[in-house]
């Protein structure tokens, strides 16, 4: 310690000292919202796939406990994440919490708007007594739309991220290749008009 201290001077060593302490205070916390972003987009994209199967099981004569527990095990190669979470939604069910309430934590642990939304949908039906099964195909049909708008989305901002990389790397090369000759043909005029 004694030795960092020969080339840094005091001021120089509480910069660098609260600079690395920044650094060590800010970086998890960009880290964990990265992979919660990850988790939550990860989840956006699986929620229709598994909405599909729990209606073609509920349409099958499964009830919603069955259907989620079918989840699990469908959905556990392609969707791993959603397969785990809802094996916990199913052992919360048989465990003594209703459904909608199960969903509800499940909404909460993630910070998703459409599984809220899904918590919220299981939640009236059971109160009311409604079909679940339609209201829950209009759930999906919202929630594959909204995947749709969002691939669309992206799609409309790949040619604005394709203009820079074209300009930094393509033009460039591409100037080369056509003045190139040009300039060498200049060059060779200039040096024949400046002898005498």
């Amino acid at each position: 310690m004694l030795c960092i201290f020969q080339f840094l001077s005091f001021f120089e060593a509480i910069f660098f000292g609260s600079l690395v302490g920044l650094m060590g205070n800010l970086a998890p916390g960009i880290w964990l919202s990265r992979l919660t972003k990850g988790r939550q987009k990860n989840l956006r994209h699986a929620m229709p796939d598994a909405l599909d199967v729990i209606v073609i099981c509920m349409e099958g004569g499964l009830s919603l406990p069955a259907s989620l527990a079918r989840v699990t095990t469908e959905l556990k190669h392609s969707h791993p994440m959603l397969a785990h979470e809802m094996g916990i939604v199913s052992k919360e069910i048989q465990m003594g919490a209703s459904t909608g309430e199960a969903l509800r934590q499940f909404a909460d642990r993630f910070g998703v708007d459409e599984v809220r939304s899904l918590a919220a949908v299981v939640i009236q039906s059971e109160r009311y007594g409604a079909s679940i099964v339609k209201a829950l195909r209009v759930h999906a049909e919202t929630l594959r739309l909204k995947r749709y708008q969002f691939a669309e989305a992206m799609a409309q901002k790949a040619p604005v991220k394709i203009v820079f990389p074209t300009v930094l790397c393509l033009f460039p090369a591409m100037y080369t290749v056509l003045m190139g000759p040009a300039a060498v043909e200049l060059m060779k005029i200039l040096e024949a008009l400046g002898s005498p």
